[in-house]
């Protein structure tokens, strides 16, 4: 029977010379690849919507020259790993790095994600001949984070704006619903004032009580009157005829 202790052996034998023999067999270029974050941003922040930008560094210590193609990378859940979008991919295709030699590179990428912790995993491929390679530069958690906000950012103004008048417009439109005003009924028009003649002059007259002007008489009235003081003036009164029948009367008895 075999004893527990004899099989675990075996099977570490087993891994250990599984991995001696991918090791002496594997073809894969020595290249190494590390990504960082600049000096002014020491704690990996991601801003959402403006540029963030990492130093590529590649060093070639095989043999031979190779060839880079890509740089590229993808955001994961922190927690479960899970698969969330990958980053803006930069093609470098046609930079050649010899046989140990290095070169830095500056690889920009962009972030939408609601403020959080995340993984970021970024990469390199290279070509090595004709055989394709891919070497892992970045993988850790970053944290993603808003912009600063500035008292002088046109989109907020505008955001704020936009607010403001969609207010504005809800509130008036339930003031006119809910509070309907009264229709103000028509003006009564003024009466039109009553055009006077201009007085021709001042005309006095004497009656039997005394004497009066007649400066605001109208016209017509004042013609009327004019005509028959006229005709009295032309006519004989009864008083003359009796005096000249008397006359007469005399002159025949003398």
């Amino acid at each position: 029977m075999m004893r527990p202790a004899f099989v675990l052996r075996a099977l570490l034998a087993l891994v250990l010379a599984t991995s001696v023999s991918a090791s002496l067999f594997s073809n894969e270029p020595d290249v190494k690849v590390t990504a960082t974050f600049p000096e002014g941003n020491p704690f990996g922040l991601v801003v959402n919507g403006q540029k963030n930008e990492m130093s590529m560094a590649v060093e070639n210590a095989s043999p031979k020259n190779i060839t880079l193609v890509s740089f590229g990378g993808s955001f994961h859940d922190a927690v479960t790993e899970a698969f969330l979008r990958n980053t803006t991919a930069r093609s470098v295709s046609g930079v050649v790095i010899p046989a140990a030699g290095k070169l830095t590179l500056p690889y920009v990428f962009h972030s939408e994600f609601k403020p959080k912790d995340l993984k970021l995993h970024l990469w390199v491929d290279y070509l090595d001949g004709k055989e394709k390679w891919r070497a892992t530069a970045f993988e850790g958690i970053v944290t993603i984070v808003e912009p600063p906000s500035s008292l002088f950012d046109l989109q907020i103004w505008g955001a704020y704006a936009l607010v403001l008048a969609l207010i504005g417009g809800g509130s008036y439109w339930a003031y006119l619903s809910y509070f309907p005003q009264k229709k103000r009924g028509a003006r009564a028009r003024a009466p039109k004032p009553v055009e006077v003649s201009a007085p021709v002059g001042t005309v006095t007259a004497s009656n039997a009580s005394g004497s009066y002007q007649e400066e605001w008489i109208p016209k017509h009235h004042l013609r009327k009157a004019k005509k028959s003081g006229e005709k009295s003036d032309g006519a004989i009164t009864s008083g003359d005829e009796s005096e000249g029948a008397k006359k007469r009367r005399s002159s025949r008895r003398k």
